[in-house]
């Protein structure tokens, strides 16, 4: 898919809580799966708690799917600034290194918001980021890989 600026502006801006987009994403992960070609899924955890060493991370959204690949989501609420988008980022990266290590593989990496910035997606892509946007808009989710 072709995604241009203008796809990103929303129709319908999700004024919810983070907790409110990741249940909305919850209610809808076998289709969003199935749309965004991560395949069908297996597990679903939500809130996903790994340890490694004397640490611990939580991920928002973790799906292991039936070819044994696996996505992780960290959901972020509409509103939230560029610096807190490049938290997440931060975030999946770190995450993605510690399940590396917990599953055996990389896991595909998504950031999901009902809003995103067209900068921060060509950004990752300049700098070749394993970063992957849902933009959750309505009964409508743009997905940039």
């Amino acid at each position: 898919m072709i995604v241009e600026p203008k796809d990103l502006k929303p129709v319908y801006i999700f004024n919810g809580s983070e907790k409110d987009i990741e249940a909305h994403i919850m209610d809808n992960i076998h289709d969003i799966s199935r749309e965004c070609g991560w395949g069908e899924i297996k597990e679903v955890h939500q809130q996903f708690n790994a340890t490694y060493g004397s640490g611990r991370i939580r991920v928002d959204i973790a799906l292991i799917h039936k070819d044994n690949t696996a996505t992780i989501i960290e959901v972020k609420a509409s509103g939230k600034s560029r610096v807190e988008i490049f938290g997440a980022i931060g975030q999946s990266l770190f995450y993605g290194k510690k399940l590396k290590n917990f599953w055996g593989a990389i896991p595909r990496m998504v950031v999901a918001s009902s809003q995103f910035d067209y900068d921060l997606y060509e950004m990752t892509k300049d700098y070749n980021l394993p970063i992957c946007f849902l933009m959750v808009d309505g009964d409508r989710c743009i997905y940039l890989s």
